[in-house]
């Protein structure tokens, strides 16, 4: 598995926050500034402990947002768990981001989605946004963009800033109703106007691309920047991406880790695969393997399959943790099984080879068309290998041409070789010594260093 490859996919990811990412919210912060914390503090216990619900979903609150008392997840969700239990919405909802993040309960969709569900019967309008958004992205429920859209309205005219900027989102994408980029703009406009940073982050990304607007590279920047600023992880990434191409601002690979690395202290688990892909590639900052292992381990936790991934391929090759290709089947299993092409090929890897599983030419097979038929270049090369070596399968030069054709369009520079080979030979494919060159030049680009001595096909 080439891990390179991989970071290449997930670089071409970073701007991960373009229209269409549907966002999940909170139960507005306990306000503790106008008295001394402490007293604050054991106030709201006394009263949690006594029977005040609404209090363990405040104090709660403070445990997850490391506010005033230091961050702790677990107990934060056990007083959300209280306060559910004794009635109070927020609690319930607070509760179901827990389980939807995976931070301080084990990542449950579902568990999310049926909480959300019974605080948004008792109209709270943070839980309402968030079902929808689980209608929306189909996780713990199946996919109902009718149902996602009517929750986001119903809690966008009640005032909820967030679910306004989910319903800009479906008109964007023309999910759930007509595609309308003024009405998205004008909804990222209003919740943007009310606080909501991912809504400002979204106009930006309109303005960056154009889409529906005339674009303004320069003021997309700084509506990134002005959220980021504020607290909005997405934001950070996409002023990342603009740090790392050529646009209004000058390229700072340095200042695009400094970003990613800021959304993921902001709790953003694509902010935290992404630096960990920097941290393995010594981009922006000092090579280290270890750290980036953590950060995808991080990440992989809170959701993040290409995370996953990638944490499979370190432990395949053991950098950054100890060599372990048993644990790594079970990181490409997960991505796989979330629709990561690369973990798919991966894990064709292993079983072809024998590597952390039994050999089984047949699983291997499979996992490489799968990948392959997601565009991933190495489970394309790996078919046309089975294909010319009859591995799995007859022997088929021609299909081994074809898979090599693919993987090679996709920049694996063993597949060029392989590819050039046949040419050159005129086995499988008629001899053509000029586009065997091509191809073996082609390779040598992309570092195979064998085809670079392959002059005279």
């Amino acid at each position: 598995m080439s891990i390179r490859s991989m970071a290449r996919r997930v670089r071409a990811a970073l701007f991960a926050a373009f229209v269409g990412l549907v966002q999940f919210g909170l139960p507005a912060r306990a306000d503790v500034r106008d008295v001394d914390p402490e007293v604050a503090i054991s106030q709201m216990q006394n009263a949690c402990d006594s029977g005040g619900f609404a209090a363990c979903a405040d104090l709660g609150t403070l445990y997850l947002r490391g506010e005033v008392v230091a961050r702790n997840m677990e107990y934060a969700a056990s007083l959300f768990e209280k306060a559910c239990g004794g009635g109070v919405p927020g609690g319930c909802t607070s509760l179901g981001y827990i389980y939807a993040t995976g931070d301080g309960r084990p990542l449950d969709h579902a568990r999310a989605a049926t909480l959300y569900l019974k605080a948004c019967e008792k109209r709270d309008l943070v839980a309402c946004s968030n079902l929808g958004a689980a209608y929306r992205k189909g996780e713990g429920v199946r996919v109902d963009l009718d149902r996602a859209v009517k929750l986001y309205r119903m809690a966008c005219d009640g005032g909820n800033a967030l679910a306004c900027a989910n319903l800009g989102n479906a008109y964007a994408d023309g999910r759930g109703v007509t595609q309308d980029f003024a009405k998205a703009l004008a909804l990222y406009r209003s919740a943007c106007d009310r606080g909501e940073n991912i809504a400002c982050s979204h106009m930006g990304v309109m303005y960056d691309s154009g889409r529906g607007v005339t674009q303004d590279r320069l003021l997309a920047a700084r509506m990134f920047k002005d959220a980021c600023d504020r607290g909005a992880p997405e934001a950070c990434r996409n002023l990342a991406e603009v740090y790392a191409r050529d646009g209004p601002v000058d390229r700072d690979r340095s200042q695009t880790f400094a970003l990613l690395a800021r959304a993921c202290d902001l709790g953003d688990a694509e902010g935290c695969s992404d630096a960990g892909v920097m941290f393995e590639n010594g981009d922006g900052v000092a090579k280290d393997e270890i750290q980036a292992a953590r950060l995808y381990d991080h990440a992989c936790q809170r959701g993040v399959p290409q995370a996953c991934t990638n944490v499979g391929g370190l432990l395949v090759q053991g950098r950054g943790v100890p060599k372990d290709p048993a644990m790594a089947v079970q990181f490409y299993e997960h991505g796989c099984a979330r629709g990561v092409a690369a973990a798919c090929s991966g894990l064709g890897g292993l079983f072809r080879n024998g590597i952390g599983v039994e050999t089984n030419k047949g699983i291997a097979l499979d996992l490489f068309r799968r990948g392959c038929g997601d565009a991933d270049a190495f489970g394309c090369k790996n078919l046309g290998d089975m294909f010319a070596l009859g591995e799995g399968v007859p022997g088929d030069p021609k299909q081994a041409i074809h898979f090599y054709g693919l993987g090679c369009d996709g920049g694996e520079a063993t597949a060029c070789g392989e590819l050039a080979a046949f040419y050159a030979s005129g086995i499988g494919a008629p001899h053509n010594p000029t586009r065997a060159l091509e191809l073996f030049r082609r390779a040598c680009e992309l570092g195979r260093n064998d085809a670079c001595e392959a002059k005279n096909p």
